[in-house]
């Protein structure tokens, strides 16, 4: 099945905001970001320094495990490994569980493309 590429704006446009869960913490600037693969990626790996895998254009999840890794490290080191995920071109990061985003995102201006379920 053939997928069509979608702005994240859709997403609040649409009202599927609402249905899937989704608050835009920060980062309006991101809503113009082009979604072109339906299927999230868990970031992982690509926080510890291996960006390969990062696909383009995919909603990026920061779940229990990435905040509790970004957790382990200095504010000034998660920020470095998250500014790292963020100069890749993915489309929307979404923080799940209900969890709130890692507090230095806001302290160290990393204020693009958060939403939280």
């Amino acid at each position: 099945m053939k997928t069509v590429p979608t702005s994240v704006r859709t997403l609040f446009d649409k009202g599927l905001s609402a249905h899937l869960g989704l608050t835009l913490v920060a980062g309006e600037e991101g809503l113009s970001n082009m979604i072109e693969n339906p299927h999230p990626q868990k970031l992982g790996l690509a926080l510890a320094g291996h960006l390969e895998g990062v696909l383009e254009n995919r909603i990026q999840i920061l779940g229990f495990s990435e905040l509790g890794y970004l957790g382990t490290l200095t504010s000034d080191q998660a920020a470095r490994a998250l500014e790292a995920v963020l100069q890749r071109p993915v489309a929307a990061l979404v923080v799940s569980g209900g969890q709130a985003p890692p507090s230095f995102v806001v302290r160290n201006g990393l204020k693009r493309w958060f939403l939280t379920k």
